[in-house]
């Protein structure tokens, strides 16, 4: 099942680290951003059933919230 999802998962990782690597420590737009795809990465992993994966994913997107902050 992991192959259905993995080039949209690949494709919202990419994303999401690029605009991490594009985060100049004041805007948060893109940690919005990054976060965003990061949740769609989560409900990837939540559909294949992938639980530890998507716990990590999880994990990410709440420490981006706390560094908008």
């Amino acid at each position: 099942p992991l192959t259905w999802v993995k080039g949209e998962i690949d494709n919202a990782l990419d994303t999401a680290r690029r605009q991490l690597d594009g985060w100049n420590g004041s805007d948060i737009s893109p940690l919005k951003t990054a976060a965003t795809h990061l949740h769609q990465v989560y409900g990837a992993l939540q559909i294949v059933d992938l639980q530890g994966v998507s716990q990590v994913c999880e994990a990410a997107e709440r420490l981006l919230a706390t560094m908008e902050q």
